[in-house]
């Protein structure tokens, strides 16, 4: 039924093309019948897809192999089809395809890296945020995956980032508040890329409205929210009690979250699909997820702060081989007060809060933490120039994903280089 649906729309189609300029009422019966083909087959698919395992997902080709499949399709219908039998042709194909599925991975791992180095890299996904980070030890963390355009398109171009390095399984997503921009795409990608555990601050687990979150003491046996191992079980213990709140995924009898926002509950209903586990954090907190890497979280308070969402963002801080990278969310006042009270943290590179707003407050935090870089998220119109002038007095230099697309920093002890998907002067730190 799937390809009498497909020609009939396609040939209603191009008959459409053609006929609608000659006589109108044909032109009408032939879109008419293509709709109707169409229909079938999105109803088709979306029946077929409740099936389990009726699906699976898989990254789009590369550039260089849609060149290589179209020229060698060219080269066959022209030159090769009568030198090669259909047993040789189609074997070619399945090498082609083969190459394509693999050679991305292999070639990743194949990528050397300096002793110690990470990647940072921000996501251009408009007025929003998306940071993906590669550690030294091959873990791979997600802080924030959302936009206010389409969910769906920003959780693809999030997946796209990740398989393109060879990516399929995320060992931890941190949330940074409850603002949707800041969470949306999370759903959607949840059924693409396999996730560990998801992390966020009391605020937000609170809006979820789960039942029967209860701080649980770690065993020496247990992990960390992100995955590093607790050594010893009483530090482990006085940690779950100070910084860590487990959910036990315990529901109500409606199986939904308390309160909230649909695309609360959405998210909530994601986790839950999958399988994740929900962890909260709060400051004043820190853990060693491995050697040489160290976690801080600033912000927010178990008990938060007054103020919006924002206020209340979860402000990350990581330290790696003696390089540190700060993530402040949309933090705004009174939450920005609460962190400039505490001993300054001067890093290499930053997230500007609040995708360079001017409540961020950014001359006194680019004071506190005196960046060499400073990553701006966000669309291309919104005004900024204040807030990068804050940051350039305090020694930075600015990058904005507006103008300047994707941004991969390559941190190691030796240096901090920064690349963009369009280009921009200087990008080298010693």
């Amino acid at each position: 039924p799937a390809c009498f649906a497909t020609m009939g729309a396609m040939i209603s189609g191009g008959l459409f093309l053609i006929a609608g300029w000659i006589w109108t009422p044909l032109g009408r019966l032939l879109a008419g019948f293509c709709y109707f083909c169409l229909k079938f087959l999105t109803g088709l698919i979306d029946w077929a897809a409740e099936w389990p395992g009726s699906y699976f997902w898989t990254p789009g080709p590369a550039s260089w192999w849609l060149a290589g499949f179209y020229g060698g399709l060219a080269a066959w219908l022209v030159w090769l089809r009568r030198r090669w039998s259909l047993r040789w042709a189609v074997a070619a194909l399945g090498v082609w395809i083969a190459l394509g599925l693999w050679a991305n991975p292999i070639l990743q791992s194949l990528r050397r890296r300096e002793p110690g180095q990470w990647e940072c890299t921000f996501l251009s996904v408009g007025h929003g945020l998306a940071v993906v980070l590669h550690l030294p030890d091959g873990q791979t963390w997600l802080y924030d995956a959302g936009s206010v355009g389409p969910p769906e398109r920003t959780a693809e171009l999030i997946a796209g980032y990740l398989w393109s390095r060879g990516i399929r399984r995320l060992d931890a997503v941190f949330l940074s508040h409850a603002d949707q921009d800041h969470y949306n795409a999370l759903p959607e990608l949840m059924e693409q890329i396999s996730i560990d555990r998801v992390i966020m601050p009391p605020g937000m687990l609170r809006q979820i409205g789960q039942l029967g979150m209860a701080e649980q003491p770690a065993s020496s046996s247990e992990k960390s929210p992100a995955g590093g191992a607790v050594c010893q079980k009483a530090a482990a213990t006085d940690q779950a009690k100070e910084g860590v709140s487990v959910d036990s995924r315990q529901e109500n009898r409606q199986g939904k979250p308390s309160g909230g926002e649909a695309p609360l509950s959405k998210l909530y209903d994601a986790i839950r699909r999958e399988g994740g586990f929900i962890y909260s954090i709060h400051a004043p907190w820190s853990w060693q997820p491995a050697p040489g890497m160290t976690c801080w979280v600033f912000h927010p308070p178990a008990q938060g702060v007054p103020g919006n969402d924002n206020a209340n963002s979860l402000v990350l801080g990581l330290e790696i081989h003696g390089r540190r990278v700060l993530l402040a969310g949309d933090l705004e006042p009174p939450g920005i007060q609460r962190v400039l009270v505490q001993p300054r943290w001067p890093c290499d590179l930053m997230l500007v809060p609040h995708h360079g707003s001017r409540k961020s407050m950014p001359a006194a935090l680019a004071e506190w933490c005196r960046p060499h870089w400073a990553v701006i998220s966000g669309g291309r119109l919104l005004p900024t120039k204040e807030t990068e002038h804050h940051y350039r007095s305090a020694g930075a230099r600015i990058v904005h994903t507006g103008r300047h697309g994707a941004i991969l920093a390559e941190l190691s002890p030796q240096q901090v280089r920064l690349r963009t998907q369009w280009p921009v002067e200087d990008t080298h730190t010693p």
